[in-house]
């Protein structure tokens, strides 16, 4: 049996690894560069999901508040915007898309290696 434990206290352990790397495989990583907002711009950011085909229930990492963001993805129908240090097995299985910027990323794969 193989688990993985990440910095938010979650832990997740199965006993047929197959069936999480399965699960896993049908996720649709995207990463986007660092995204800045002066005002909160739902439809600049409904827009950027749209064009990179985001599912219907997309996960957006970021790796630290930003409230211009959290504003703009707040009142988007199935995405879930979560902090990097948040990130848990949970909303990534539950996610049709997960969606990092950059640094996001960054930050999961310093805590994960």
């Amino acid at each position: 049996m193989r688990a993985i434990d990440c910095p938010c206290g979650h832990r997740l352990e199965g006993a047929d690894d197959d069936e999480l790397f399965r699960l896993v495989e049908k996720k649709v990583v995207r990463i986007v560069e660092e995204i800045a907002l002066e005002t909160p711009k739902t439809r600049v950011v409904a827009a950027l999901f749209d064009e990179m085909g985001a599912g219907a229930r997309t996960l957006f990492v970021i790796p630290e508040h930003d409230l211009m963001l959290e504003k703009s993805t707040r009142n988007l129908a199935g995405v879930k915007t979560i902090l990097a240090q948040n990130l848990n097995p949970t909303d990534v299985l539950t996610a049709d898309t997960i969606v990092f910027t950059r640094s996001a990323l960054t930050q999961v794969e310093e805590w994960l290696s």
